[in-house]
């Protein structure tokens, strides 16, 4: 086992960090209603609805519209109330979402029950719409991460450290997968496991990726093979008893050489990890960081897949008008 020869720690290391243009965040945040709900009514339209309307029971409304609904209260922290105000207010808004019928736009209550109605895997092919590619010659850089997201739930158990009962607030934990050249999540699973079995299923979604940067939780010889085999190239945070031996997995030995070779480069590197870490502080800020849903973490989950789907419809905002203009999206900031 080798000594470590350099840290993480390094204030030098990772520079320089990057952020939107302000010039292109301003033009699209001066009129980001109309435009996210552009977007959203343009992914929407190019999908099957997530049920079809049949005539028994009540008048069923456009379950498309019931979505851009969603997709609004989400990406803006609106109630059901609000939300059903500011349609009523919003001509332009009105014709969006309605389209080509003449039914009345739908209530909160009716958007309210159509949440429940909308299964997982339409919001996942909804995400799947609103990615952008990466622009020609930037490296495709995956950068995997996890998180949670509070909820109004709590759980109540005693201490028996202070001899009373306590209260806290439970949680959903999010694996995500950040595209590094346009900030938006590629995919995402929602469940309890640890971070290190996600991996292999959160990169299913990308053909080719160059690199990988990512913790120590996701240090193991099955990743770097799930890495490799996507033609990318791991950097992974190695704990302090780590060891070169292969075991089997030449790609880890590969990776741990890479780190005592050139250990300045291999930090710089790894440091591109910490836009994710910037990208899940930006998902909190636009969406909220505290689910409303009061059901099992079925209901949750789901409202969960609304918010990144709603927080990449916005990131798209961006790319595109970047792409329009013909700048870059990013700019570069010097951190003390």
């Amino acid at each position: 086992m080798k000594p470590l020869p350099w840290y993480f720690g390094d204030a030098s290391t990772g520079k320089p960090k990057k952020r939107i243009r302000p010039k292109i965040k301003n033009r699209v945040n001066r009129d980001i209603y109309n435009g996210f709900l552009r977007q959203i009514a343009h992914t929407v339209r190019d999908v099957p609805p997530p049920w079809k309307s049949t005539s028994l029971g009540r008048p069923c409304r456009d379950p498309r519209a019931c979505v851009i609904l969603l997709e609004l209260r989400e990406r803006f922290q609106l109630s059901y109330e609000d939300m059903e105000a500011i349609t009523r207010l919003s001509a332009a808004l009105h014709h969006l979402v309605r389209a080509d019928s003449d039914e009345r736009l739908p209530g909160h209550s009716v958007v309210h029950r159509a949440f429940f109605r909308i299964p997982m895997r339409y919001w996942r092919r909804l995400n799947r719409l609103q990615l952008r590619p990466v622009p020609e010659g930037e490296a495709i850089v995956a950068i995997p991460d996890s998180t949670g997201i509070g909820t109004r739930n709590t759980s109540t158990w005693y201490d028996i450290r202070i001899h009373r009962w306590s209260t806290r607030h439970d949680h959903l934990k999010v694996h995500l997968v950040l595209v590094a050249a346009t900030g938006q999540f590629a995919d995402f699973r929602i469940n309890r496991r640890g971070d290190a079995t996600q991996l292999p299923a959160l990169l299913s979604t990308f053909s080719h990726v160059d690199k990988v940067p990512g913790d120590k939780a996701y240090a193991s010889h099955a990743n770097c093979v799930a890495v490799t085999a996507k033609g990318g190239v791991p950097y992974f945070a190695l704990k302090k008893h780590f060891s070169a031996r292969a075991h089997g997995c030449i790609e880890w030995r590969r990776m741990v050489l890479r780190a005592w070779d050139d250990p300045v480069i291999y930090g710089i590197e790894y440091h591109e990890r910490s836009r994710v870490e910037s990208s899940i502080f930006s998902l909190k800020r636009r969406t909220g960081s505290r689910l409303t849903t009061r059901r099992n973490r079925r209901y949750q989950a789901r409202e969960l897949a609304a918010q990144i789907v709603a927080f990449n419809a916005s990131q798209a905002l961006y790319i595109d008008l970047a792409e329009e203009i013909g700048e870059s999206l990013w700019t570069n900031i010097e951190c003390n």
